[in-house]
């Protein structure tokens, strides 16, 4: 991921007017539950194969766990993990942000004010970009292909209310969300990548 994120702040502002209304979880084995359906769908496998190779859960149950993967000392309270042995773990952030992907740890943290379905899905895009669209060229964290994808995972699991609330939001905040240009390069990758947001 080696673009500049340029837009970063206005995807923030934009997704803030979907949040309030999108289903809470709570607790931290709800949310791997929702992850769970979603990585073992067979939609999810198609659209996003490599994503979803290196993140559906496996081995034994789901449990907390000491991270035996790599992680940064100044993060807090990750060195405990929810998760099976292979696949995403979840770690918990600080009460008030702290919520972020992992990009090359398999790892999604989640702060308790952000345990609901359209931080969690925001994160899990982050994933899907870097496994199924890193490969396409160089991208941004929030950048065109991240906003097109989320739109998506927001209409397939959050539903089409919220889809459309947050589309009208990145129109007016300016986000840049179309593929138009890349979709060609995008198509040729492994999996369906010309997805229609």
């Amino acid at each position: 991921m080696t673009q500049k994120d340029q837009q970063r702040q206005k995807v923030y502002t934009a997704e803030r007017s979907m949040y309030n209304e999108t289903e809470r979880f709570g607790s931290l084995e709800e949310v791997f539950e929702f992850y769970t359906r979603i990585l073992k769908s067979k939609r999810f496998a198609t659209q996003f194969p490599k994503t979803a190779r290196r993140l559906v859960p496996e081995g034994g149950k789901a449990k907390y766990r000491e991270n035996t993967r790599l992680y940064r000392d100044f993060a807090w309270r990750h060195h405990k993990v929810y998760g099976r042995e292979k696949g995403l773990w979840l770690s918990y952030g600080r009460e008030r942000g702290g919520s972020y992907y992992e990009h090359g740890r398999r790892r999604i943290q989640l702060s308790k004010n952000h345990f609901n379905k359209g931080v969690a899905v925001h994160e899990l895009c982050h994933a899907i970009v870097e496994y199924d669209f890193l490969l396409a060229g160089k991208v941004a964290w929030h950048g065109p292909e991240f906003c097109h994808t989320y739109l998506y995972m927001t209409k397939k699991w959050i539903g089409q209310d919220a889809h459309d609330k947050l589309a009208a939001s990145f129109r007016k905040h300016g986000v840049n969300y179309r593929l138009i240009g890349k979709a060609a390069k995008l198509s040729g990758a492994e999996g369906k990548l010309g997805i229609a947001a």
